[in-house]
């Protein structure tokens, strides 16, 4: 079970000496001894058994990198971890750098594409008149209505007069019953009415506004790097090819190899997870090849039979784009050399 946050923070203050091999120079770290203990087996033995490193509460890590175990530590705390940015890449120019590779727009060109179709001529709808001897006919007249007076009263004149209903002649009307009389109740003394009765429903104060409906937006996220732990390549990350990934990749790689020595399967787990995220969303183009080739020489240049489950995803990685690798210089040096990554590929 995972120690608690009350607990992490009431634990014993724990020193690492980190990166003396990788950075050139050692870098001291505190943290609270439970959140790293809580990781693995092999960790809390470190940390909290009778080794010498927990009986002195420091370790020395020589072969991490600052960076790496900044990532680690994170980890620890927030069962998370951040990737660094996208860099820029650095292209050594051959021969001449100007390529103006955009084709001349002739003059012919841009009428044809300026030219604007002519306006066609809307007709406007004609309204047809109507002739007087046709409105006659329909009984519509263009002059006085005194004409179509006169007629109506000559039709009253000849016809019948109005009849009234035949309900009104037929039906008889109801007979009228005696009223009934009522006796009167002898009074009686008013019984007591309690407070509810008289007042059974006592509505509470109008609000302007629903108490529901009440917003209270946060000032700040929940979590703080919530957007910078994202798995999945940002849009300029993907399409623009003068930004390199490399250090992205390095960033899952490096930490994966630390939580396979240290025996931390969550976080192996979790590196696994993001790195192969971020590989299916990463346009392997001629340009970018180099951040791939850069990823596999990580992953085996490491020591012994170890990081079987990686090396396995980026050898998947570079068959099936093996046409594009072809394509780089850096993968066929890579190639040529032999080694394991080339063993690795051609196993795949």
């Amino acid at each position: 079970m995972p120690a608690s946050f009350q607990q992490i923070l009431n634990s014993r203050i724990f020193k690492f000496i980190i990166g003396e091999e990788i950075d050139g120079k050692a870098t001291e770290f505190f943290v609270h001894e439970d959140a790293v203990a809580q990781l693995s087996p092999s960790l809390r033995a470190l940390m909290k058994g009778e080794m010498e490193e927990a009986q002195m509460g420091c370790t020395i890590w020589e072969d991490v990198s600052k960076e790496t175990f900044e990532r680690f530590a994170q980890f620890a705390y927030t069962g998370d971890y951040t990737v660094p940015e996208a860099r820029k890449r650095i292209v050594v120019e051959k021969g001449s750098t100007t390529n103006d590779s955009t084709p001349a727009v002739s003059l012919s060109n841009l009428n044809e594409v300026s030219a604007v179709p002519s306006e066609k001529k809307v007709e406007e709808p004609t309204i047809a008149t109507i002739s007087e001897d046709v409105l006659g006919e329909v009984g519509i007249g263009l002059g006085s209505s005194s004409s179509s007076k006169k007629m109506k009263m000559k039709k009253l004149k000849k016809g019948k007069s109005i009849r009234k209903p035949s309900f009104f002649e037929d039906d008889e009307p109801p007979p009228i019953e005696p009223p009934v009389e009522i006796p009167a109740e002898e009074p009686t003394s008013p019984s007591p009415i309690s407070r509810r009765e008289k007042y059974p429903y006592f509505p509470g104060p109008r609000l302007v506004v629903d108490f529901k409906d009440l917003g209270y937006p946060l000032l700040a996220p929940l979590n703080n790097y919530e957007h910078t732990t994202s798995s999945t390549l940002t849009f300029d990350q993907i399409f623009d090819p003068s930004l390199s990934c490399s250090c992205i990749f390095l960033a899952h790689a490096s930490l994966f190899f630390l939580a396979n020595y240290r025996q931390i399967d969550t976080l192996k787990s979790l590196t696994l997870h993001k790195l192969h995220t971020t590989l299916c969303a990463f346009r392997l183009t001629e340009t970018n090849a180099s951040d791939i080739v850069d990823l596999a020489r990580y992953v085996y240049v490491q020591e012994g039979d170890v990081g079987g489950e990686i090396r396995n995803m980026v050898c998947q990685l570079m068959a099936m784009n093996a046409v594009v690798l072809c394509c780089s210089e850096g993968f066929m040096e890579v190639a040529r050399g032999g080694g394991t990554v080339c063993a690795g590929f051609l196993q795949v």
